[in-house]
């Protein structure tokens, strides 16, 4: 079975988007240290291709940073 990513954003510090295993239950946020609870987080995409996802941090990182 391939794994699918999750692209999600921290509710915390709303600075850091990350790339997660959409089957994980939890995760920290590599920038504040934040424990989050990915079931409960909005998840802006979920792709199998990681690249995909990849580019679609990257676009989201950017809205951000405006």
């Amino acid at each position: 079975m391939k794994s699918e990513y999750a692209v999600i954003v921290c509710p915390k510090c709303r600075k850091h988007v990350q790339i997660v295993d959409s089957g994980v239950k939890s995760t920290t946020c590599q920038r504040c240290g934040s424990r989050l609870d990915v079931r409960r987080l909005k998840v802006w995409c979920k792709t199998p291709d990681l690249n995909e996802a990849v580019s679609l941090r990257t676009a989201i990182l950017m809205e951000l940073d405006q």
